[in-house]
């Protein structure tokens, strides 16, 4: 680098080699790694670079062109470093984390995914549902899909023509055949999802043995006790696009939404049971106890009353 003094050479080849391995790092991610972490990575080697290039263009001796060029880039990274501080994932706060993970690891039901007759893909704001079941249907995990559901009050947004028929068109676009998925899109709470999915299949003339339930990741349990009660004759199994609560966090971008909807879900398994809508589900102390702390903590807004 023709000008530049060998000391600031050597921090601008250090500095240019960690916002590639930061950025490379972000755009591929590890299984555990912390996204919020990985975002600080990306703005502080943003900002490291960003004191070469400004240490660069104040050279007394430095030629036009390329203080110019040092000024330009001292603004590009500069820029780039706010953006990830501004768009930095939503992230749990270390007071609540212990207890949202709790709720999260109670709902997982750890099943087992293995070959079904029926895959059935439970409609809601998550549209990872319909992602997760093109894929496993690709793995001829299951030759038909059921996508259930109409719209809830926070789907209407996002999923205007329903929740069951946007799902369809997003796994037609990743390349499942229309004759391998069925739509039933009336369904507005899990129960009808599969009443009125069993009531669909009867229709076609299927009888399943065995179905795999596609869901958020915190409504595997809940969906497993509803189908057990109304559907006792099928063999159920239940799962979720493979994805660490953080990330799922991150994805989301709400955390005020996901835990909610872990405390609203963590309600009704104890009482949709009382109420004959499901069968019980054994909830061990330390889960009662999390779901109370983070209900003292005002996540309350997806309660049944």
């Amino acid at each position: 680098m023709p000008d530049i003094p060998n000391d600031l050479a050597v921090r601008w080849e250090a500095a240019d080699a960690e916002v590639r391995r930061a950025m490379m790092h972000r755009r591929r991610p590890g299984f555990d790694d912390d996204l919020g972490e990985l975002a600080r990575a990306v703005s502080a080697a943003h900002h490291k670079i960003a004191a070469v290039y400004a240490d660069m263009a104040a050279l007394k001796d430095l030629p036009g062109p390329l203080a110019a060029a040092a000024e330009a880039a001292y603004r590009h990274h500069t820029r780039a470093a706010a953006d990830e501080d501004e768009h930095r994932p939503a992230i749990l706060s270390p007071a609540i984390r212990d207890d949202v993970a709790t709720l999260w690891a109670y709902h997982q039901m750890g099943h087992q995914v293995r070959p079904v007759d029926v895959g059935i893909g439970l409609g809601s704001h998550d549209l990872s549902v319909a992602t997760y079941a093109a894929d496993l249907w690709r793995r001829a995990t299951f030759p038909l899909i059921v996508f259930t559901g109409a719209n809830a009050p926070t789907t209407r947004g996002r999923f205007p023509r329903g929740e069951a028929v946007h799902y369809r068109e997003h796994a037609l676009s990743l390349g499942v055949p229309a004759e391998a998925i069925l739509v039933e899109p009336a369904a507005t709470n899990t129960a009808e999802n599969l009443t009125l999915t069993r009531k669909l299949l009867s229709e076609h003339n299927v009888t399943p043995r065995t179905v795999m339930l596609i869901s958020r990741p915190y409504q595997q349990r809940r969906a497993y006790a509803t189908c057990r009660k109304i559907w006792p004759e099928v063999e159920v199994i239940c799962g979720s696009i493979p994805m660490t609560l953080d990330h799922y966090v991150a994805a989301l971008g709400d955390v005020d939404r996901v835990v909610n909807m872990l405390v609203g879900d963590t309600q009704r398994i104890e009482l949709y049971a009382d109420r004959g809508f499901a069968i019980p589900q054994p909830m061990p102390d330390n889960v009662r106890n999390a779901y109370q702390r983070l209900v003292d903590r005002g996540f309350t807004t997806r309660l049944v009353a």
